[in-house]
């Protein structure tokens, strides 16, 4: 195998243990602009990869959270990763609860977002 086939096998790989995961996968920019999500992000909220793909974190949140986006991105900033709850609001109305692993990433020069974001709604009940 060549080089070039071992990276398309690894791309594949990649690509199948994302859309894989149990929980969300969200990689956005700190405007809240989605750049990729795996499967069980938008499954879980009821989308399509389309309709969440046109969505905004700011659209995710419930409103009594999503007034915390901002702080949470500044805190964020200055510790490089951070842990948190939040609710998530799905398409058809329900909130499930969540727990938000997130970390800065830098992908050719540009700083992103990186979540981790597992259900925790039963765990909570």
């Amino acid at each position: 195998m060549d080089n070039q086939e071992n990276d398309e096998i690894g791309a594949k790989l990649k690509n199948l243990m994302l859309n894989s995961a149990n929980d969300s996968i969200f990689l956005h920019d700190f405007d809240g602009n989605f750049i990729y999500v795996n499967e069980s992000a938008y499954k879980s909220a009821g989308y399509s990869k389309e309709e969440f793909m046109k969505m905004n974190l700011h659209d995710l949140d419930v409103p009594e959270h999503a007034v915390l986006i901002n702080q949470r991105i500044k805190e964020l900033e200055k510790k490089k990763s951070t842990i948190f709850e939040a609710a998530h609001l799905c398409k058809d109305g329900s909130v499930i609860d969540v727990e938000v692993n997130a970390r800065i990433i830098e992908s050719e020069g540009k700083k992103l977002i990186l979540s981790i974001v597992r259900d925790i709604t039963k765990r909570k009940e």
